[in-house]
């Protein structure tokens, strides 16, 4: 059983990474989108203040729901690494 956990732990590292870089991504965005809305107020554009709220709260919610996702394979990494220390230690006695 321990054999097919550690058979996924490339493509789960491999996702990890794509998530780390989809969360910065993603809160470069967040940031630039703040920074425009500060500069819109100052120019009163309420169109682009409106499209630009809205897209940050779409990407405020990726961001959320990607870490959400990091952190489930996160957990799913450690309880196999758990694993897997269990049984070397089985096997030392």
């Amino acid at each position: 059983m321990l054999a097919s956990h550690t058979a996924d732990y490339p493509v789960r590292a491999e996702k990890f990474r794509q998530l780390e870089k989809e969360i910065i991504k993603f809160e470069d965005e967040q940031t630039q989108l703040e920074t425009s809305l500060i500069d819109l107020a100052s120019k009163s554009d309420s169109k682009k203040i409106q499209e630009n709220s809205q897209r940050l709260g779409t990407v405020r919610k990726k961001v959320e729901e990607l870490f959400d996702e990091l952190t489930l394979i996160t957990l799913q990494r450690d309880e196999i690494f758990k694993k897997f220390e269990d049984r070397l230690k089985e096997l030392d006695m």
